[in-house]
């Protein structure tokens, strides 16, 4: 390590230590609670379920706070996914849950362009300080382009709270390890000997006490007890067909065009690019060689090193905006065969939510999960949850 290098990550360390100290400390989430007590409305502690989603430390570190700070006998589970995790329905677990259910709850954690490589590791670092017995993964047909994971759209989403976690995770045998931190550093344009600076384990820690205290922010305005809403009732009362029934309902009013995408959004984005989008993805392949089968492979290989039974979700294509684009349903089906015979090869579960590709109001535009959508997703997490 050169000298400027030197003093340059000892002045982090020494002028963030007794800040740091304190995060370190149990003292973190009451301190960043109250930090946000004075900006932000008081909300009950299911809220950590649901709102930590998009932080990189969400998963590892606000996990087992949610847990903790909910009531006895109540179950959850763990959902990693990306963009689809925040569709603005009324259907979103988010909303969904606390309002029908009371006595559980999907830990939501990914954005946009968290996939299965970013989901990995999240997976390792989030399994090396719960205990997990099942997780979800939430798969979206687009991840599996040629170049699957973007170099850009990776290092906007990596964490140095899971990263440093990973390659600290006892479970991982040392070759996964290596092959996950060789893919990670080509995304991140850091050589696999190391730029010194990004993969040095100080500066990782020092990265991911920032995080944390940034996830301690935004945890800060659960100071409610544990809540539901008045209709709720134990999961295993829940009326699946009727909630369908008004998700359909719901659907139909906020979505009337012919491709049941919302209006608004149809109105300002999607209607004016009807005729450009004609053909568009003619020669578009998700079940053609992409390095995101790669990395889902990784992502099941940490599961398996943690003893963890794994759900993936084969959710569809928008059938209707597809065929306008182009993409035929017997490649689309191809996709779809993929994805089930991977899930078979690692004999891991699969909600194969395929056949709906043409249910009117599955989805909110042309390819997140919307109102009958959320609702078919919830429930297969929930059968998996409590088989």
């Amino acid at each position: 390590m050169s000298q400027g290098l030197r003093c340059r990550l000892l002045g982090a360390l020494l002028g963030s230590a007794l800040f740091l100290g304190f995060l370190a400390s149990p003292g973190l989430r009451i301190g960043a609670g109250l930090i946000a007590a004075g900006t932000n409305p008081p909300q009950s502690s299911r809220w950590l379920f649901y709102n930590l989603r998009g932080n990189p430390a969400g998963a590892p570190v606000g996990l087992p706070l949610a847990v903790s700070n909910a009531p006895s006998g109540n179950q959850s589970l763990l959902v990693l996914g990306s963009s689809e995790l925040g569709a603005d329905v009324t259907q979103n677990p988010g909303s969904f849950l606390p309002e029908h259910a009371s006595d559980f709850d999907l830990f939501l954690s990914g954005r946009g362009y968290t996939q299965s490589l970013f989901q990995a590791i999240n997976l390792s670092a989030t399994a090396s300080g719960s205990k997990l017995d099942k997780v979800v993964l939430v798969l979206s047909p687009q991840w599996f382009t040629p170049e699957g994971s973007l170099p850009e759209a990776f290092q906007t989403v990596f964490s140095a709270e899971g990263y440093f976690r990973m390659l600290n995770d006892p479970k991982l045998p040392p070759d996964l390890k290596e092959r996950i931190r060789n893919r990670a550093d080509t995304l991140r344009g850091v050589s696999t000997g190391g730029n010194v600076l990004q993969n040095n384990a100080a500066t990782l820690w020092v990265e991911g006490r920032a995080e944390t205290a940034k996830l301690g922010v935004e945890a800060g305005p659960w100071r409610l007890p544990y809540g539901s809403g008045g209709d709720a009732k134990p999961v295993k009362d829940v009326d699946w067909d009727t909630l369908i029934e008004e998700a359909r309902a719901e659907g139909q009013e906020l979505a009337t065009n012919e491709y049941h995408i919302r209006d608004d959004y149809y109105r300002d984005y999607l209607g004016p690019a009807v005729e450009e989008t004609k053909g568009k993805m003619a020669q578009t392949d998700y079940a053609q060689e992409s390095p995101e089968y790669h990395d889902l492979e990784l992502f099941l290989e940490v599961a398996r090193s943690h003893g963890i039974e794994v759900m993936l979700v084969n959710v569809p294509m928008h059938g209707k905006w597809y065929d306008l684009a182009e993409y035929p349903a017997d490649r689309r089906a191809q996709y779809y065969q993929r994805i089930r015979d991977l899930a078979a090869k690692w004999d891991v579960q699969l909600a194969d939510l395929s056949e709906y590709e043409y249910e009117p109001h599955f989805f909110v535009d042309t390819q997140h999960l919307g109102w009958v959508g959320w609702v078919r997703v919830i429930r297969a997490c929930v059968d998996f949850a409590r088989a």
